[in-house]
């Protein structure tokens, strides 16, 4: 049987989708509307956000977090858990790597405190089974005067294979809340 470069060229089509690559983006937060307040977040650049909220870096802080990006950042909800998914119409989602920092909770923003915390992200693919899991650590200095770098946090390999969600759990969360700044991740079509 003689291919004809019609043949070829439809081959490699179907194995370009095979092996598709996401669509590679870096969500940083700061389009968002300016406000002090938490303000709900539900989905933003093809991500949909379970227990998330976001606000702007304030102005004068005492011992916060240096927002990565100015002005906004996000920061974990109230739940077990904070989830990652791919919104409509992408099938599923790959992270790559993100900045984050810990406060302690208050009802002053102005007035947080950077503090110790071990958050834990836990990777779905369709199946529903979970498949990879990693956790990383944020110490700040003692008792610091002025806000604190968030750090960066690079996932493993396994968070690179397309997932239909991902979780995201900060250690004892009802005295704690993550921030997060400048995720970097892949959304897939098929």
């Amino acid at each position: 049987m003689k291919f004809s470069s019609y043949h070829i060229i439809l081959c490699l089509a179907g194995l370009s989708s095979i092996f598709a690559a996401p669509n590679d983006m870096t969500a940083k937060y700061d389009d968002l509307p300016n406000t002090v307040a938490s303000v709900p977040l539900s989905s933003y650049q093809g991500v949909n956000y379970g227990d998330w909220v976001y606000a702007s870096a304030q102005a004068v802080q005492v011992g916060g977090l240096d927002t990565r990006s100015y002005p906004s950042r996000i920061g974990s909800g109230l739940r077990e858990a904070q989830v990652f998914s791919p919104q409509s119409p992408y099938q599923a989602l790959a992270l790559y790597d993100f900045y984050f920092g810990c406060v302690v909770r208050t009802t002053t923003p102005a007035a947080t405190l950077a503090t110790a915390c071990t958050v834990t992200l836990i990777g779905y693919p369709s199946t529903g089974k979970a498949v990879v899991t990693a956790s990383f650590k944020f110490t700040p200095p003692v008792s610091p005067a002025t806000p604190v770098p968030m750090v960066q946090a690079v996932l493993p390999t396994g968070f690179k294979q397309k997932l239909s969600k991902v979780e995201f759990k900060v250690d004892t969360p009802l005295a704690k809340l993550a921030s997060v700044d400048n995720l970097h991740y892949g959304l897939y079509t098929s």
